[in-house]
Parts: structure tokens; C-alpha cells; sequence
């Protein structure tokens, strides 16, 4: 770069970049996995239950390939008497301003 060595900012730099999530669209092609689901009902759950979420991280892969990161993204449903409407920032749906969110393994 510019005749600069910056080999020394390589550590940090490598380590910043895979402590942020990459916020963006997803390929749906790069999905090797099956995605898993988790609701919440925000009529009934209390600020309590949220502070500490698990969702269990088991993901069959039925092909050789290279993973770099786990995905995610939201739907929300939004219940009515009559009819229900879905609110989907999944990457096989049209595009939102929420996108998809990567989170990167090193």
C-alpha cells in the first residue's frame, strides 16, 4: 500500500474485523444448513425473559463445503382477527432496510 509495510496491523485488524457482524443481503445459495426458528410472542413476554436468550446451535451439513459464519434474520408476524400478515428479512424474500446479519468465524 503506497510502499507502506502494515504487515504489524495485521493481528488487530484480523481480530477487529471478525468481532463485527457484516450487516448486509445474503446470497440464499450460501446457505449450508437448515435454518432453525425461535418465537416470541411481544404480547406476553416480559423484558425478564429476554435479557438471556439461547437457542441451540445444531446445524446438519450434508455436503462438503467451507463455513464462515453463522446467519440471521427475523420474520414477524403480525396477528390480526381476521388475517395475518408477515413481515419476512429472510434472503430468499424481497429485500428490506433490515437486510441479513452475518456473524464471522475466524
Amino acid at each position: 500500500f503506497y510502499g507502506l509495510d502494515l504487515s504489524a496491523a495485521v493481528p488487530r485488524s484480523t481480530k477487529e474485523h471478525f468481532t463485527q457482524p457484516i450487516v448486509d443481503y445474503i446470497d440464499p445459495g450460501c446457505l449450508v444448513s437448515e435454518y432453525i426458528t425461535t418465537r416470541f410472542d411481544f404480547a406476553t413476554v416480559t423484558v425478564e425473559s429476554l435479557q438471556n436468550i439461547e437457542i441451540p446451535f445444531n446445524f446438519p451439513i450434508h455436503q462438503p463445503c467451507l463455513v464462515h459464519g453463522i446467519a440471521g434474520w427475523f420474520d414477524a408476524l403480525f396477528e390480526g382477527t381476521d388475517s395475518t400478515v408477515v413481515l419476512s428479512t429472510a434472503p430468499w424474500c424481497p429485500g428490506t432496510h433490515w437486510y441479513q446479519i452475518r456473524f464471522l468465524l475466524e
